[in-house]
């Protein structure tokens, strides 16, 4: 992450061919946290987010996207927003930014979701993923 002050765009890198997989047992969704860091108190100043994926060495059911959650306390948290879609293919993809302001929280977390497209078999893929955070002026 660059940290020059008062810039209006910081990249976070969040994965790097980081192996995320279903649970082989059923369809339900597996979830993996993300550190957060200096992100957590991004969500009031935020004006959008957009996302950078890929996804690498993919089974053919696999899909993964980026979820949020928002604070006032960091005790209780809303329920999970979807940050972005389903990223269902292996092409690099640069999804719509997200903007809803109404879940960009005092203090934010973030998490990895993956479950099979399809089916209750072990899938899996390696994802990379990369946030955009562009601030108000």
């Amino acid at each position: 992450m660059a940290t020059v002050s008062g810039q209006k765009v910081v990249v976070h890198t969040v994965a790097t061919r980081l192996l995320l997989m279903t649970s082989g047992i059923d369809a339900s969704e597996m979830v993996f946290d993300l550190p957060t860091g200096d992100m957590a108190a991004y969500g009031p100043y935020l004006s959008s987010i957009t996302g950078h994926f890929q996804t690498d060495a993919r089974t053919a059911n696999f899909q993964w996207k980026l979820v949020s959650y928002w604070s006032i306390d960091g005790v209780s948290w809303s329920a999970a927003a979807d940050v972005f879609a389903w990223v269902t293919s292996s092409t690099p993809t640069i999804a719509p930014p997200f903007t809803d302001a109404a879940k960009l929280g005092i203090k934010m977390r973030y998490a990895l979701v993956c479950k099979p497209i399809s089916g209750t078999a072990r899938e899996q893929g390696q994802v990379s993923c990369a946030l955009a955070f562009e601030f108000k002026t």
